[in-house]
Order: C-alpha cells, then sequence, then structure tokens
C-alpha cells in the first residue's frame, strides 16, 4: 500500500463492521456488546513480518503520514545527523518505510489534562531493489507520535472493536497472524490507523539509528508551537543526541557506560558484571527493575539509549552471572497480565514494540506500559472524561 487511504470515518467504521465476523474465527471473540474492555492486542498491534510478495501489505510512509522533508534530515550533513541506517548508504529508504506495530494511550505520560495519542513504529523494508529476495526488517527504526482530539480517538476505538478483541498475551497480533496480511481483516485494521494518523497531528518524530556494526543513535524532533519541528533536548541529559555501541558479543560484552544515576553501567560488560558481589548486583537489577517500570520512572526524566538497553542488559547480565532467569526486584511492576509471547530479549536487540531483524520483540516497560492502558481504557474515570454522545459508543 503506497498511498494513504482517505476514508471518512464513518464509512471506515460501517467498513469494520463488514469484517467485524471475522474476528470470530479461530481464538478471536466477536465485538463486545458490553462496556468497552479492550484487551492487550486490542490496543497495541505488533504487524506480522512480510512474507515474500507482501511488501504493500504494511502502510507504506507518505507525506500524510510523516513529511518526507523532516525524515530527510536524517543523514543531512547540515543537520549533522546519522542517516536512519548507515548500510543503506545514500540510498533513499524514505518509500522502504513500512508501519510495523502501533500503540493507543488515552493519557500519554500522564499529562494534565489527558492528551489521547496513537504511536507508530516504522522500519525499512529491505531489499532496497527489485531483486526477489526475501523481505527483511532493518534495525532502524523511527516512532511517530499522534496527539488525537477525543473523537477521532473514540472513532479508532470503535473502529478496532468492531473487528473484534483478541484474547491471549501481547505478541505479534493474533487477528493478524490467524487472518493473513492480505485479508479484509488486515486491510481494515490498516485503514482505521491511517485514517487516525495524519500529519497535521504529529507532534513527536523520534529515531533509533544504526551505524555499520554496533552503534545505536537516538534523537528527537519536536513540534513547536509554529508548526516547525526542531530537535529536542534528550531526557536526562544536556545534549540533542544519545548513542550506545557494544562490539562485544553473548559472553563477552563490553557495552560503553551512560554516567547516569539510573543505569547500572557495571551490568553493560560480562567482566564487571561477574565481578560484582550478590548484594551489588541485586542493586544492579534494582535500577533496571525501575526503568521497566511505568509507575516509578518516567520516559521524560531517562535518556532514550538507557531504556532502549536496560532489558537486553538485564537478560544478558543474568546470563553471565550464570542463571537461567533475571534476577527478580522488589521494584518490579506488579503485572496482572500474561508475560508477552516473544523470545527473551537477546543480545544487541534494543526494540521496545517492533522486529529486530526476523525477531518480534516486546519490552518488559511496553509490556507493562499497555496494561495500563488496557486498565485505563477500562475504567469509569475514561468514560467519564468523554462527551456523552462519545461514551455512548463505548457502551
Amino acid at each position: 500500500m503506497h498511498s494513504r487511504l482517505s476514508l471518512p470515518v464513518s464509512l471506515v467504521g460501517s467498513f469494520f463492521v463488514a469484517f467485524a465476523s471475522l474476528a470470530g474465527c479461530s481464538n478471536g471473540t466477536s465485538p463486545d456488546s458490553g462496556p468497552y474492555a479492550p484487551r492487550a492486542n486490542d490496543v497495541a498491534i505488533l504487524f506480522p513480518h512480510p512474507e515474500m510478495g507482501e511488501d504493500d501489505l504494511l502502510i507504506a510512509m507518505s507525506e500524510e503520514l510523516l513529511p518526507a522533508a523532516l525524515f530527510a534530515q536524517l543523514g543531512d550533513s547540515d543537520v549533522g545527523l546519522p542517516r536512519l541506517a548507515e548500510g543503506a548508504g545514500s540510498t533513499d529508504v524514505y518509500p522502504r518505510l513500512r508501519v510495523t506495530s502501533a500503540r493507543l494511550d488515552p493519557c500519554f505520560d500522564n499529562v494534565t489534562p489527558c492528551q489521547r495519542q496513537v504511536r507508530l513504529v516504522a522500519q525499512i523494508l529491505f531489499p532496497l531493489t527489485s531483486d526477489p529476495e526475501p523481505p527483511s526488517l532493518s534495525d532502524a527504526s523511527i516512532h511517530l507520535f499522534y496527539a488525537l482530539d477525543d473523537e477521532p480517538f473514540v472513532n479508532l476505538l470503535v473502529a478496532l472493536r468492531a473487528l473484534g478483541s483478541e484474547r491471549g498475551p501481547l505478541g505479534v497480533h493474533p487477528g493478524l497472524l490467524r487472518e493473513g496480511l492480505d485479508s479484509s481483516y488486515a486491510q481494515a485494521m490498516r485503514a482505521a490507523l491511517v485514517t487516525a494518523c495524519e500529519a497535521g497531528t504529529l507532534t513527536r518524530f523520534t529515531f533509533m539509528a544504526t551505524g555499520r556494526s554496533k552503534n545505536w543513535f537516538f534523537g528527537i524532533f519536536d513540534r513547536a508551537s509554529d508548526g516547525s519541528f526542531a530537535l529536542s533536548t534528550i531526557p536526562g541529559t544536556s545534549m540533542t543526541s544519545d548513542s550506545f555501541t557494544d562490539q562485544g558479543s553473548p559472553g563477552f560484552r563490553f557495552g560503553t557506560p551512560f554516567a547516569v544515576s539510573w543505569f547500572p553501567d557495571s551490568l553493560l560488560a560480562t567482566d564487571s558484571t561477574q565481578a560484582l558481589s550478590p548484594t551489588e548486583y541485586s542493586e544492579g537489577v534494582d535500577r533496571l527493575a525501575r526503568l521497566a517500570n511505568p509507575d516509578l520512572v518516567s520516559t521524560s526524566d531517562v535518556n532514550c539509549a538507557a531504556c532502549h538497553v536496560a532489558d537486553t542488559t538485564r537478560v544478558q547480565a543474568s546470563l553471565d552471572r550464570g542463571a537461567s532467569r533475571p534476577e527478580t526486584s522488589a521494584f518490579d511492576f506488579p503485572a496482572s497480565l500474561p508475560a508477552p509471547d516473544v523470545p527473551p530479549t537477546g543480545f544487541g536487540n534494543l526494540h521496545a514494540f517492533s522486529w529486530a531483524f526476523e525477531e518480534p520483540t516486546v519490552s518488559a516497560r511496553t509490556a507493562h506500559e499497555v496494561e495500563l492502558v488496557v486498565r485505563a481504557l477500562r475504567s469509569e474515570g475514561f468514560r467519564a472524561s468523554l462527551a456523552p454522545q462519545l461514551r455512548a459508543l463505548l457502551e
């Protein structure tokens, strides 16, 4: 799909109702008749990895989602930013960007008044040529943040609800796996997201760029009151750039330290991890647990790279200590939903809710944030915050 679907919300809603019966297949459930009560996969959608011939079955980047001129600042020598993927060289990767996940949030970052939001993640879909090669997704990614008013936000909830609710742990969307990316079900889901997200409501554009080796670079563009975008200071720092490097391997890690109070640098290298006393090691795990707990730490207070490195550090550090699973912490989020249905975060996997090449990833923090979103959307407080005509759509 190379162009933005421009169906009016009313038509999209009707389109979804026509296909709502699809959600009753297999493990899916039909649309709820009672008050809106979403599950994790209903509000956090991780698209399946495309197969051969499915290049256009993920949402393609377009001017309506992200202005090409804004994206082009990546790799611009005058701006001083790295390319999104250094391995792609000077090739324009914008046309090959595909949306790989979407998340809904009724009150992003708990600001007052609440800001409804949709977040999309897009990655480069290789190959960059017309060669008949199996598709693969880049390690590099961009995140797009859209601020929605109540009406379009509720319309999106209603449109997705019409597709049915999906049980099970958070992971690659079970309905999309069941029906396929080429199904009417998937087409309806793409239409709902594209209708809700448009460049005029884009408030933030962030990136995780990759070098030619195990280097990752982070940056944030925020929208000013005049509609222009400019680089913002990385939270917890005084800089507009952030990075992480680990040229090592599992069992021989030597990641670059962050030198910040919220991250345990001693757990970034195998040698230093193994040298810690049990108490010192537990203190490091506590800091990683706090980073993954949205009740304790806000992403507006800590640097991007530290958040993205936390999961792989906790998993790899436990392996370095000879443990079969990561040590628990008193600061772990008290989750009530099942653990995500994805593999443990591998070495060098800095993703939060996307694809590390062919490995689906749901970070611990993402899972916890999604659980809070599910609770919020099920609450009377959320319904009470809506105008009566919008509330009625969810009851």
